[in-house]
């Protein structure tokens, strides 16, 4: 039976994870999807895909023996090195998390790539993080004027119902021009207008004082 052992596993673009599982070829395989490769880093192993160049990248090594940092893409596995008999051994307590962070200070820095892994200069990044900056402000801005222009259309709709009940406070004035009570004037003859109260209320005084002098003529001995 294969001895459990305590491993780090990497996904590009994610943190590195602790897991125990059995030291297994076959598992190795089943896990990366396809034929594997280990690549010796003097007291550690990683342990990853052989067929791996169209993966995204996800950390950088200089291999043992090379000069040249090589670049590992798609899950590896970060394993330990047996010092007696140089296989694959076990992290242990006590150097587990140190290897952990060895581990993500050579992971690939994807700040300064786009999602297809192409590299962004600098100046492209500061011009991005302007054009987000102006989205932002823009998404603000139509934010508030749809507010601002709902406030005023609800402003004008009170304003409105406003007048209308305004409107209906004011009723209607039966405008009798007759100049004394005895006149009679037919229906047909009367006029119904819309007038505000301080208009009918004019409109009565004139009248009053039209009958008042009308009394006074009525009674003069010509």
């Amino acid at each position: 039976m294969d001895k459990d052992i305590v491993v780090i596993y990497k996904e590009p673009k994610k943190n590195a994870e602790y897991l125990r599982i059995k030291n297994s070829e076959e598992l190795f395989k089943r896990k990366l999807d396809g034929e594997i490769e280990r690549i010796d880093l003097d007291d550690t192993f990683i342990i990853c895909k052989k067929d791996r160049e169209k993966l995204m990248p996800n950390v950088y090594i200089r291999p043992r023996g090379s000069t040249l940092v090589e670049t590992i893409r798609g899950d590896l596995f970060y394993v330990a090195k047996d010092k007696e008999t140089g296989e694959i051994s076990s992290f242990t307590r006590d150097n587990l998390l140190e290897y952990k962070e060895r581990l993500d200070k050579i992971s690939h820095d994807y700040s300064n790539q786009d999602e297809d892994g192409h590299f962004i200069s600098k100046r492209e990044q500061r011009r991005r993080e302007a054009f987000e900056k102006m989205k932002k402000y823009n998404e603000l801005k139509r934010a508030e004027k749809e507010v601002e222009e709902s406030n005023n259309t609800n402003d004008k709709t009170n304003v409105k119902n406003e007048e209308n009940n305004k409107s209906d406070k004011q009723g209607y004035f039966v405008l009798d021009l007759a100049l004394t009570p005895d006149d009679d004037i037919p229906e047909s003859q009367k006029k119904t207008i819309n007038l505000s109260p301080r208009d009918e209320n004019y409109i009565k005084a004139i009248i009053f004082l039209l009958r008042e002098i009308n009394k006074n003529l009525v009674k003069m001995d010509y």
